[in-house]
């Protein structure tokens, strides 16, 4: 196990704060059989699709590692995903500080804000969004009156945030939001902010 937390520390450059803590926590829950189950609302299930969606690839990698500590330590348990999930649920919840230096640690995309209404509802909402996503969006407003500036702006951002669903497809990702923010809104940004990072990682 102890292999297995300095690999996360290296490759995710994260500190392990109560390392003690966890290593108890790992030893005391594989040191008896698991059976398989089926659960028909598995808490923790919906906790990793939530995680994955604000820290994209965090948990499966993390995953992939703990699967390949368990394999080697040969543990007289019964794993299947169901288990593993279990094991990474009680690691990620009792791992002291790791929202916050996930959060810290998240990179950051250039997002554009290009909206037909005001200059001041324009600069209410990038603030606004400023506000919520700040250490992941480096925002700018978008001040092009034509078409051809639109675009030509749009080559120094990786997101453009607009209400106009019907943009011609300007050269980065688009995003359509409502006038007045919703909860729905700020899921689609992550989800386009996922997609960057993800093709950024990909990349290189």
């Amino acid at each position: 196990m102890l292999a297995f937390f300095a690999k996360v520390e290296k490759s995710e450059q994260l500190v392990l704060i109560n390392k003690d803590e966890l290593l108890l926590l790992l030893y005391n829950a594989t040191s008896y059989t698991w059976t398989s189950a089926k659960i028909l609302h598995n808490p923790s299930e919906d906790f990793f699709v939530n995680l994955n969606h604000y820290h994209e690839g965090f948990a499966r990698r993390i995953k992939k590692e703990l699967v390949a500590c368990l394999n080697r330590e040969q543990l007289d348990i019964y794993l299947d995903d169901s288990v593993i999930n279990q094991l990474l649920f009680m690691l990620v919840t009792a791992w002291k500080g790791l929202m916050d230096q996930l959060e810290a640690s998240a990179p950051r995309v250039k997002a554009g804000i290009f909206f037909n209404t005001s200059f001041e509802h324009s600069q209410f909402l990038l603030n606004d969004i400023s506000y919520h996503l700040k250490s992941r969006l480096d925002m700018t407003l978008i001040t092009a009156k034509t078409i051809s500036e639109l675009r030509q702006q749009c080559q120094h951002v990786d997101m453009l945030i607009t209400n106009l669903s019907m943009l011609p497809s300007p050269d980065c990702h688009t995003v359509s939001i409502q006038a007045n923010l919703t909860p729905k809104d700020f899921e689609n940004i992550l989800s386009v902010y996922s997609e960057i990072v993800n093709a950024n990682v990909t990349a290189s």
